[in-house]
């Protein structure tokens, strides 16, 4: 009973708060809205298109960068692609190198980038245990003289036992510019 006499003799005001609000909104957008031509003067970035290349080795991941004319997405099947190397390829367009699952993803145990340049890696797993008597500053993936190469969502890893001992550094970057771990 008393909530309702509340309720009533607070009414208008509720009512007059609600209005208001209502006003200073649509003021808002009023005052936000754009002409319908605001943006056509401003620089429109281009869509990049990506041919699409699907491997099922590390041969086809060397023949498919090797004829890549444009920028090219290569998609690896899952599995153990074991070592790979880029060396002094520097095309004018970047690559995309990526897992075609993303909860089976593709495994290399090492990778070198070499003088190379415009590589995107995403979603692969990068993983090396030493074997006996290897050193151990022994790289999984080594990157020297590169530019422009990212490594996005990627896991580095070596045993999964808890002894560094055994595991070789996972990620090496040395002479290089513009390079992204995310």
């Amino acid at each position: 009973m008393l909530y309702s006499k509340i309720q009533a003799r607070e009414a208008p005001r509720i009512d007059f708060a609600r209005s208001l609000s209502n006003a200073l909104f649509a003021a808002c957008l009023v005052s936000f809205a754009l002409p319908a031509n605001a943006g056509d003067d401003l620089p429109q970035g281009d869509a990049t298109t990506f041919a699409s290349v699907s491997v099922n080795s590390a041969a086809e991941l060397a023949s498919a960068i090797t004829a890549a004319t444009g920028p090219t997405e290569i998609l690896l099947a899952s599995g153990n692609y074991g070592n790979a190397s880029i060396k002094g390829i520097n095309k004018p367009f970047e690559i995309i190198i990526k897992s075609e699952s993303k909860t089976n993803r593709a495994i290399f145990s090492g990778f070198t980038f070499y003088q190379t340049s415009n590589f995107r890696m995403d979603n692969i797993v990068f993983s090396r245990q030493l074997p006996n008597g290897e050193p151990l500053p022994s790289t999984s993936v080594f990157v020297k003289n590169g530019t422009n190469i990212s490594f996005s969502s990627c896991e580095f890893s070596g045993t999964k036992d808890s002894n560094a001992n055994n595991d070789g550094l996972m990620l090496f970057i040395t002479a290089s510019n513009k390079i992204l771990v995310f």
